[in-house]
């Protein structure tokens, strides 16, 4: 080998890598996959194709469906349901389909706490299968990442690092009320507009969106005059701070994200 031949070192697994490296700005997102899938992935990375055909395909024909709505604009960008790529802003607040990412979900103790004592009275088949007998036991094993693993074994979290500015944010409450509408045979043409008019860039989202909680009163919103509109926020959804353009959704329940690029092998990692 020539001396001035630089030496091509090997790329780092997405199994081991403990950071990604990307461009200024990009952002952290996650997306659940498959364990078959991962050794595709941590060659090719991730491919709109390849995780379109995991797909259910009653799913791909319902997003079909809204892809008909699409204004002009995401037309020309070539944005999609049918050709993005899907995942969530944080980690520790999982997606909403209790799947892998119920294994990352951060719990608060005092809530399990409270949880256990609502399975007491309504729920102590639960607790039997559970094999608890306390709050705190209770609380200790949800908390624990063996017992979730082997609550949820389906399904791998990825992080991805992506650019907010190509990526675009909307309900998936409003995704899955269209699906079972469909499902019922109510959905007409033209149902999916909303939706499609309320997609802001995740750029957008992380710059102008925060979670709306509860005071410690447990009846006001706790720092109300940060949101844009005070009289609309709900406890729970992700409401626009002030100073926040108008025109963005008043709420945002369950953020769910449209990547419509594939994410090369470099910006993925596994989190274990």
């Amino acid at each position: 080998m020539s001396n001035t031949a630089e030496a091509v070192l090997p790329q780092a697994s997405i199994m081991d890598r403990q950071e990604i490296e990307a461009p200024v700005g990009y952002a952290s997102v996650f997306h659940e996959t498959t364990a078959e899938a991962l050794p595709n992935i941590d060659v090719h990375g991730l491919q709109v194709a390849s995780e379109s055909n995991m797909s259910d395909g009653v799913v791909n024909r319902k997003n079909v469906l809204m892809d008909q709505d699409r204004p002009q604009r995401f037309i020309d960008a070539g944005v999609s349901r049918v050709s993005s790529l899907y995942a969530y802003p944080f980690l520790h607040e999982g997606h909403g389909l209790y799947g892998a990412d119920q294994r990352y979900i951060k719990r608060e103790r005092a809530e399990l706490e409270n949880e256990y004592q609502t399975f007491r009275k309504y729920g102590s088949k639960i607790l039997a299968t559970m094999g608890v007998s306390s709050a705190s036991e209770y609380a200790g094993r949800m908390q624990d990442p063996d017992y979730l693993r082997e609550q949820y074994p389906d399904g791998e979290i990825l992080e991805l690092k992506v650019d907010p500015a190509r990526c675009f944010v909307g309900d998936l409450t409003e995704v899955t009320d269209m699906f079972q509408s469909m499902d019922r045979r109510w959905y007409e043409t033209g149902d999916a507009k909303t939706y499609w008019e309320g997609l802001i860039t995740l750029a957008d989202f992380l710059k102008w969106y925060k979670k709306a909680e509860y005071a410690e009163d447990g009846d006001s919103i706790k720092e109300v005059d940060s949101f844009r509109d005070g009289d609309q926020v709900w406890p729970g959804r992700y409401c626009p701070i002030a100073g926040a353009p108008d025109g963005m959704p008043y709420s945002i329940m369950q953020p769910e994200i449209l990547v419509p690029d594939a994410v090369p092998q470099e910006h993925i990692r596994l989190v274990h």
